[in-house]
């Protein structure tokens, strides 16, 4: 991002901001509407690239390198897209420990992030 841009971008109105944020990291797709489930799919996705970055850095750099490969390199329909992976991408940065949402396997989180895509897009 250019300097410039950044400048821009500090002095536009909360609104203008709000705007810009919903047109890059939002789909407009909302029927869950538990906060709580929102969280928890978040959660569930974070932990899953944490897992994954730590055993192979080089092959999975991102959250969506991540979700590219369990979704065989295609999201489209999951509801999950670019802003999405962005959002998890920032939370996790400089996370260093993240607590196991209660899954024995990875497979078996996986089976549960998938079957959360396919019954409803939380974002």
């Amino acid at each position: 991002m250019k300097l410039m841009d950044m400048t821009e971008n500090s002095q536009k109105t909360y609104d203008e901001k709000l705007e810009v944020f919903n047109s890059m990291f939002c789909t407009g797709t909302n029927t869950s509407e538990s906060f709580d489930e929102k969280l928890r799919f978040i959660n569930l996705v974070c932990y899953l690239t944490f897992v994954m970055k730590s055993k192979k850095p080089e092959t999975y750099k991102t959250t969506k390198d991540v979700l590219m490969a369990i979704f065989d390199d295609n999201l489209e329909g999951t509801g999950l897209n670019d802003g999405f992976c962005i959002i998890c991408d920032d939370m996790l940065y400089g996370v260093t420990t993240i607590n196991n949402p209660g899954f024995k396997t990875i497979k078996d989180l996986i089976q549960e992030i998938k079957k959360l895509t396919s019954q409803w897009l939380p974002f």
